[in-house]
């Protein structure tokens, strides 16, 4: 039997011409529908830039990095939305909100110049030129409008609560404050804000463990929030728990660079106390030659009352503890100068005078220290009234009468604004405060409107007419 041959492949008898069409085939079938797709691609993608189509959800991120107060991832987002051709007036407007809470009022002006250009809602926008007045501390001018947008805050929600809540703080409404922040942390659950302003009360009201709960859970929700940071830190600190304070503080440095003024001197206490004195001198070296402006706008930066002095007074403690006390009378007498509402450094300059053997100087500074503490414990009274009536005016006049005497001028005008919400017409504190802005404006012209305004009030109350 004869062996069966392998079959042949049945292409090698095909022609060269069918060959060639069996080889160019496949690839034309290919090719104009992948041409096809991509071109179809590129139009969708060109398309959805020029829409703006792309710049969606970038917005929508930047928002969220609000909500959690990432304010710079936020504007991270926001440059990514704009180079994918996102709403100009939308970009702007978040931009405007992300300066506004930094304090960088210029830069939210401008963006917010950008936003009328592009067309954006202008009642977003008069809303943050408002709460940018609220935050400078004129929320007298502006409270009436603020309350009334809290009845339907929309998306707004957080940045008007905290506008509220701090104007309560301010004139001393700290039981209507503390309902504002539990309606906010309720609808804004991931915020750590409100908790942060929560603390705060705690430590006024000499309630620490409240104050570390509600440190905890802003902890929680953003351990890179640099304002929390500041205020938990120097919490730590005045609860004797450097070591704590320092990891906390230092992570504010890194977060924030920009906060080093305010941050460094909390930071060289630290130090102090767990004994790297090195350290500490290092840290307030540098602190010390910063300009008050550059110290000014860290603590704006962390919506943190400014603190002078602290530098200088850490330094004066350093010396002390050599027994330098010719340089530690040097820095606190600084430290006293740059705040003289600052009761250790002036005590610590009478410890330094008698350490000197100048006793009769430092007889009368810490008796000026004793008086002034004792005349400060007067108000404790008064801040409970308030908290028992908050209407009550007269309290928060006394209350504003003992911070004046006592050299704490601008918390003084804070509370007699707040006497003038229920009593637009209390003779006693228009006075005050003409004289406040009289004197003032002798130095600041800005302070010339406001003399005339108490002043135009007085008249018409001396004339006994109508508003």
């Amino acid at each position: 039997m004869k062996r069966r041959q392998p079959l042949k492949r049945r292409t090698a008898s095909h022609s060269p011409q069918i060959e060639s069409t069996m080889a160019t085939k496949p690839g034309r079938s290919w090719r104009k529908p992948l041409a096809t797709l991509l071109t179809s691609a590129v139009l969708l993608a060109v398309a959805a830039w020029a829409s703006g189509t792309l710049g969606a959800v970038p917005i929508f991120l930047s928002r969220h990095e609000l909500a959690l107060r990432n304010d710079h991832k936020a504007a991270y987002w926001l440059d990514i939305a704009e180079s994918l051709n996102g709403d100009r007036s939308e970009i702007s407007l978040l931009r405007a909100r992300v300066a506004r809470r930094s304090n960088d009022l210029d830069e939210m002006e401008k963006q917010l110049r950008d936003a009328i250009a592009s067309g954006g809602d202008s009642k977003a926008i008069d809303r943050e030129r408002t709460l940018a007045l609220a935050q400078t501390g004129r929320i007298d001018r502006v409270i009436g409008e603020i309350e009334q947008w809290m009845v339907d805050p929309g998306n707004d929600v957080a940045d008007l609560a905290d506008a509220y809540s701090t104007a309560l703080q301010q004139k001393g409404r700290t039981n209507e404050a503390k309902v504002v922040l539990n309606v906010w942390i309720a609808d804004c659950p991931s915020d750590p804000r409100p908790h942060l302003q929560w603390a705060q009360i705690a430590e006024t009201e000499l309630t620490p463990e409240l104050a570390q709960q509600h440190y905890d859970l802003a902890m929680e929700k953003n351990p890179n929030y640099p304002a929390l940071l500041y205020s938990y830190g120097r919490f730590l600190l005045m609860q004797k728990q450097p070591t704590e304070a320092a990891e906390v503080l230092q992570s504010c440095l890194e977060v924030a660079p920009n906060t080093a003024p305010a941050i460094k001197p909390l930071l060289a206490a630290s130090h102090r106390l767990l004994g790297n004195r090195d350290v500490a001198f290092e840290l307030l070296e540098d602190a010390i030659a910063i300009r008050q402006e550059d110290l000014m706008d860290s603590f704006l930066r962390l919506s943190a009352v400014p603190e002078p002095g602290e530098a200088e007074f850490e330094l004066g403690r350093l010396y002390f503890d050599e027994s330098n006390f010719e340089q530690a009378e040097t820095y606190f007498r600084k430290a006293s100068d740059l705040s003289p509402d600052h009761f250790d450094a002036e005590r610590q300059l009478g410890l330094t005078l008698q350490r000197l053997g100048r006793d009769s100087e430092a007889a009368t500074v810490l008796e000026r220290v004793d008086q002034k503490r004792k005349e400060l414990a007067d108000i404790a009274p008064f801040l409970r009234r308030i908290n028992a009536m908050p209407e009550d005016f007269d309290a928060r006049y006394q209350v504003a009468m003992i911070l004046l005497r006592n050299g704490r001028e601008e918390r003084a005008i804070e509370y007699f604004d707040g006497v003038l919400i229920d009593a637009p017409d209390h003779e006693p504190t228009h006075q005050r405060l003409f004289e406040i802005y009289s004197r003032k404006s002798l130095t600041e012209t800005e302070f010339s409107r406001l003399a005339a305004h108490h002043q135009k009030v007085l008249e018409r109350l001396n004339q006994g007419t109508s508003p």
